[in-house]
C-alpha cells in the first residue's frame, strides 16, 4: 500500500497521512517504508524510498541517472502545424470562443494573408 501511495503521488506524502488512510501507526508506516527502502537497495531496484522527516518519497536510483536523462531527453513535444497555431492564437486572444467562431476566424486569416494581386489560378486565365 505505501508503495503504491508513494508512486501514484509522485511528491512526499507524509508517513502520517500514510497511516491515517490505513488506519496503522505512524510508525509502523515508518518501519515498513525503512524495509521496503532496503530491499530497493538489495535487489537493485530502478527506484528508491526516501524520507525526509516524516515525509516519504519514492525517486528514482542515482545509478541510473545518466540512463533516465538520455532516455527523457528523446521526448520532445510534437511541432504544431501553422494553422494550428493559428488557432491557438486566435483562442488565446479571444477567448472564450466557440469552435465556429474559431474556424471562421482563421478563415478570414487565411484570406487575409493572400494578397490581392495574387496570381489567380490558371484556369480564370484560359476562361476567355
Amino acid at each position: 500500500v505505501i508503495e503504491a501511495i508513494l508512486f501514484a503521488a509522485g511528491d512526499p506524502v507524509p508517513a502520517s497521512r500514510i497511516a491515517l488512510v490505513t488506519g496503522e501507526e505512524t510508525q509502523t508506516i515508518v518501519s515498513a517504508a525503512r524495509e521496503l527502502a532496503a530491499a530497493y537497495e538489495e535487489n537493485r531496484c530502478g527506484m528508491r524510498l526516501v524520507q525526509m522527516n516524516d515525509l516519504l518519497q519514492l525517486c528514482s536510483a542515482p545509478e541510473y541517472a545518466e540512463y533516465i536523462r538520455r532516455a527523457l531527453e528523446q521526448r520532445k513535444p510534437p511541432k504544431l502545424s501553422q494553422p494550428a497555431l493559428e488557432v491557438l492564437a486566435i483562442v488565446a486572444y479571444f477567448q472564450p470562443v466557440t469552435r465556429a467562431y474559431a474556424h471562421g476566424r482563421a478563415h478570414k486569416i487565411g484570406q487575409h494573408r493572400r494578397p490581392d494581386h495574387a496570381p489567380q489560378p490558371a484556369r480564370r486565365c484560359c476562361d476567355l
